[in-house]
């Protein structure tokens, strides 16, 4: 292994970094999105005032949006097929709160968890801004 530990034979993933190994060795690795998906922009904005913020109690609009009526209209339908109209879906949320300079913090099944704590972001209208997106 790349982190130098040793790995039991009938292993499927590393004991010290969770690799995989043996027959999963050949899946990519997760992409490290922190577990918040935002635009590249607004990453180095936060990181780059992180000091700023820390420490500080901050106004969060929270917004939870999801496909209504998702299990009848997938109901039938081939995983693949699921899969991508939920994807599409999901890719025009995601891109909705980017737009409003929102983050995504979670992905659950047919539905987004987005919030939005900047100062810029959502601004004195956060609740509506919020629902526009």
């Amino acid at each position: 292994m790349d982190c130098g530990a040793l790995v039991l034979a009938g292993s499927n993933f590393c004991s010290q970094c969770g690799r995989p190994v043996g027959r999963y060795s050949s899946l990519p690795p997760p992409p490290d999105t922190g577990g918040v998906s935002a635009p590249p922009h607004l990453n180095l904005q936060v990181l780059a005032s992180r000091a700023a913020l820390e420490g500080e109690r901050k106004v969060v609009t929270v917004l939870f949006a999801d496909l209504r009526g998702s299990l009848g209209m997938l109901a039938g339908l081939d995983p693949e097929e699921t899969q991508a109209l939920l994807d599409a879906v999901l890719g025009t949320m995601v891109a909705a709160v980017h737009r409003y300079e929102g983050a995504v913090n979670q992905v659950m099944g047919d539905g987004i968890m987005a919030r939005c704590r900047r100062p810029r972001c959502w601004a004195t209208t956060r609740p509506p801004r919020a629902c526009a997106a």
